[in-house]
């Protein structure tokens, strides 16, 4: 089991931001499960509506997309839901991440799982931690 990034399944789903990486990534789903928190759903979804925006996808794509992801092996993490704030927010304020990437760390401390992301700022922290998922 792993943490799944949002830029990570975004890769998969625009062409233009496609990677190694993620499609190592995509692989591993076949093996394994991700976790993400309930924000990565917001996420993702605000993402493609953006490149829906921006002509990158048309919006009769976006639904397919959601489809296909809902068909991976990923669930949602429940417990984020009862973190302390406050030591929430000294954890992001160490690292200088926002609170929503805070997320996604604060899930592989908590379940000691691995993060995959392309998110430059996310990948060094876990990597600090010893949580980057090296491919």
């Amino acid at each position: 089991m792993f943490v799944l990034d949002c830029s990570v399944a975004i890769a998969w789903c625009l062409s233009d931001e496609s990677s190694e990486y993620a499609e190592k990534i995509l692989d591993l789903l076949t093996k394994e499960q991700a976790i993400v928190p309930a924000l990565w759903h917001l996420e993702v979804m605000n993402v493609l509506q953006m490149a829906q925006r921006k002509n990158r996808i048309n919006k009769e794509q976006i639904p397919l997309i959601l489809e296909k992801l809902g068909q991976l092996n990923i669930e949602t993490d429940k417990a984020a839901i009862n973190i302390n704030a406050i030591d929430f927010m000294q954890f992001v304020q160490k690292y200088d991440i926002t609170s929503y990437d805070g997320v996604y760390l604060e899930i592989s401390k908590r379940e000691k799982l691995p993060l995959a992301t392309l998110d430059k700022k996310m990948k060094s922290v876990a990597n600090e931690l010893g949580l980057y998922l090296k491919i």
